[in-house]
């Protein structure tokens, strides 16, 4: 869906629209703050991307009745600030989960194959044939079975992968079906080959990969993380990796984004991107068009518990 066509979408609801800066990534800083509070005072709805919403923007914007996310993640918005306004804040639920699971499909056969060292070969004019392995019989496993770890794992099994995982509040049915045994958090470090995160950022998964977790991880097995960047202790996965206890890293998010100046960008053994595990061609127009959706829901009275973060329901 091209931007006329969502222009159009609001305009026939009633709506004006308003475009902001074009912020890349998740931008922090005051910059963002400044733009943000000359933007939107005045408006009812805010759509952004990973723009960080705090709550000195919110209270400064008494019309606002919505914010919504055009991905699912939702850490950048200060959603207790919202929900003291009684301001939901909604996501675009199932907008990217495929293209997020795909992503890191990617990174595990990019990491296993050696598909970066022998692009790089070829092309210096080589012609030398580097140690890689198989995916199938290899060990995957899920940090977070949501839909994204369930999307993995359908990709995972059609490999002939073994699949475990841990979640907090398992889709039991899906795990017997499709034969993943749930685990707990160090059992699953402990006994994958290749381990791929996908949880949110809470007080419980900051630096949930630490020092001790990566001590429990074979020498010879990947860390893939298309989630946030948050959830690892980078000092401590550098160490891991220059140490050689684990054998790579597939990361395409970090602490602080863009990660200028960290080591890990240097290491031969890890495959790096600019956060854009969830973003292809589709995703973006289904992220686009459930965000300005899940507005105007919310905007006419009417909104799916399903797509709301902060508890703040239709009633």
């Amino acid at each position: 869906m091209a931007r006329r066509d969502i222009v159009e979408m609001i305009r026939n609801a009633g709506h004006e629209f308003a475009v902001g800066p074009d912020f890349v990534g998740t931008p922090p800083g005051n910059s963002v703050v400044d733009q943000l509070l000359e933007l939107i005072p005045g408006h009812n709805a805010l759509i952004v991307g990973g723009v960080t919403v705090s709550r000195e923007v919110i209270e400064a914007c008494p019309e606002l009745q919505v914010i919504s996310r055009t991905g699912v993640g939702y850490d950048a918005v200060d959603a207790q600030a919202a929900a003291e306004r009684r301001i939901p804040v909604v996501i675009a639920v199932g907008s990217n989960h495929t293209t997020v699971a795909e992503y890191a499909f990617g990174l595990m056969l990019i990491l296993s194959r050696q598909m970066l060292l022998h692009h790089k070969i070829v092309k210096g004019q080589g012609w030398k044939r580097e140690p890689n392995f198989d995916l199938a019989g290899k060990t995957l496993g899920i940090a977070g079975l949501g839909r994204i770890g369930q999307a993995l794992t359908d990709r995972a099994l059609a490999f002939s992968m073994n699949v475990i995982a841990h979640e907090s509040f398992p889709n039991r049915q899906f795990a017997e079906e499709k034969g993943v045994e749930l685990v707990d958090m160090d059992t699953l470090c402990r006994v994958s080959d290749f381990l791929s995160l996908h949880l949110p950022v809470a007080p419980d998964t900051v630096n949930i990969i630490n020092e001790e977790r990566l001590a429990l991880m074979k020498p010879d097995a990947f860390l893939i993380n298309t989630a946030r960047g948050l959830l690892i202790d980078e000092e401590a996965l550098y160490s891991a990796l220059t140490s050689s206890q684990i054998a790579g890293a597939g990361l395409d998010v970090f602490v602080d984004e863009p990660p200028y100046g960290s080591p890990l960008l240097e290491l031969p053994n890890v495959i790096v991107s600019p956060h854009v595990a969830g973003v292809s061609l589709e995703s973006q127009e289904r992220m686009g068009l459930q965000a300005v959706q899940g507005a105007l829901d919310v905007l006419a009275g009417r909104w799916s518990r399903d797509i709301v973060v902060n508890g703040i329901y239709a009633d």
